[in-house]
Order: structure tokens, then sequence, then C-alpha cells
């Protein structure tokens, strides 16, 4: 039998027992009145008994309901916040991908436009276009063979020109995508460290909002230690302010099961 069914049963006897102490006492037997009062007295302390241990076990079944609700608590708030800062990193990661991405259409943009801008032209050297005269000049006056001569050294100057010249325009590209890259690297670094920020504005946040939670529960707790010790008091005859009087009646205090009858109301007065 539980705490609640021997709470009942003792209630009961002992409002069998307060009838039949008033019909005794309407009959004017007294000589029995005492031996039922004793009962009565014995019947109330193993009342008073089990009505702390169904109090102690209500207390604690209320602490483990409490902690029940934070833990649950928490670890929805643990999950919550989880969801926010992986959202938080995806959002990051498709920035940076949409960055990175855009940055390559820009660099094969960039390099056709230096390559088209730089350097338009070749430009033979003062030299070359002195051989070139030179050559003319003895084609008009018949010296064909210091024509040729000229020719191929016109040729092999040409080319040489020609290489220097496509080296320069290739060192000035790859030079001029080098300080492109740079100006990459500062806005992607830039980026970085917006999305570092405020990563951390959600942590400061998280903590925020948890040090907000820890406090709830530890109100919660000091509220209900301090209601279920008033309760205790209130039972075992402890607690006499006013304020502990109205605060729970002591009917309620010790988890009456029959608490509205007027016998069992007798008995926990007395």
């Amino acid at each position: 039998m539980d705490c609640e069914s021997t709470v009942l049963a003792i209630e009961q006897q002992i409002e069998s027992l307060e009838e039949e102490k008033s019909r005794l006492e309407e009959r004017e037997m007294y000589s029995g009145v005492d031996n039922i009062i004793k009962k009565i007295s014995i019947l109330k302390v193993k009342l008073k008994k089990k009505q702390i241990e169904m109090l102690k076990i209500s207390h604690f079944n209320e602490k483990d309901m409490l902690e029940k609700n934070f833990q649950d608590e928490m670890n929805t708030f643990g999950k919550y916040w989880d969801n926010i800062i992986e959202a938080y990193y995806e959002k990051c990661e498709i920035e940076l991908d949409e960055f990175s991405r855009k940055h390559q259409q820009d660099m094969a943009s960039e390099k056709v436009r230096l390559e088209s801008t730089l350097h338009m032209f070749f430009k033979p050297s003062v030299a070359l276009l002195n051989m070139i005269k030179c050559k003319e000049k003895a084609v008009k006056v018949g010296k064909y063979a210091e024509a040729q001569t000229l020719l191929n050294k016109i040729e092999e100057a040409k080319l040489q020109e020609e290489t220097r010249f496509a080296e320069q325009k290739r060192n000035a590209v790859e030079q001029g995508l080098v300080n492109f890259r740079q100006v990459y690297e500062k806005k992607i670094q830039n980026l970085k460290k917006r999305h570092q920020a405020g990563l951390n504005e959600l942590e400061i946040q998280r903590i925020i909002e948890n040090e907000v939670l820890q406090k709830k529960y530890e109100n919660l707790r000091r509220e209900m230690e301090n209601t279920q010790q008033i309760m205790k008091n209130i039972h075992e005859g402890r607690h006499t302010t006013a304020a502990g009087r109205h605060h729970q009646s002591p009917n309620k205090t010790f988890y009456s099961t029959n608490s509205s009858s007027p016998s069992t109301k007798k008995n926990l007065d007395s």
C-alpha cells in the first residue's frame, strides 16, 4: 500500500473513531471514550508520520522534476544555438565560395584587359630601324649582297626584339595580376574578419542567454526550497509567522487525501 492509500485509510479510521466517540458521548458512556481518544491519538501520530513521508516524497519529486525541466531546457537551448552557429558557418562558407568564384571570373577578365592594353603594338628599336633604312639604300644602289646580309641581320634582330617584347608583356601582365590578387587577398581577409566578428557576437549572445537560463533555474530552486521549507515548518508546527500560515493551509501542506471532511480537519488541527 502506498503512502496516499495509507493516509486515506488512517483518516477513515480516525473519522470512524470520532463518530463512535460522539455516539458514546451522546449516550453518556464515558468509560469507553478514553480508550477511543487513545486510539485516535495513536492514529494521529501515525498519520503525521505518513504525512511527513508523503511531504518528503513530494518535495523530492518536485526537485527531480525541476532538474529534469532544467536539463530538457538546457538541451533544447544547446540544440537551438548549435543550429544557429551551424547555419552561420554555412552562410559564411557560401559567401566565401561566391567571393572566390567571382574573383576567378574577375581574374580572367583582368588578364584579358591587361593583355589588350599593355604595349599594344610592337615598336622596333632605333638600331633596327637604321638597319632597315640601310638595307633599302643598298637595294636602291644595287648592292644586293649587302642588302641580303642586312636583311638577315634585320630578321634576327627583329626576332630578338619581338621575343623580348613578348617577355616584357608577359611580365607586365603577371605583375598586374599579382597586384590584382593582392587586392583580392585583402578583401578576403576583411570578409573573414567580418565573419569572425559576427561569430563572436553570436557566442557572446549565447553566453548571455545561457546565464539568463541558469539564473532562472537558480531562482526557481531557491523559491522551491523556501516554499518547501515553509511547508515543512508548518507541518511540524515550527512555522508561526502569519506569512507562513497564509502561504499554505495545514490541510494542503499535509497532502491529505480527504482534506474537506470535518473529522480530518479536526485530526490535523489537533
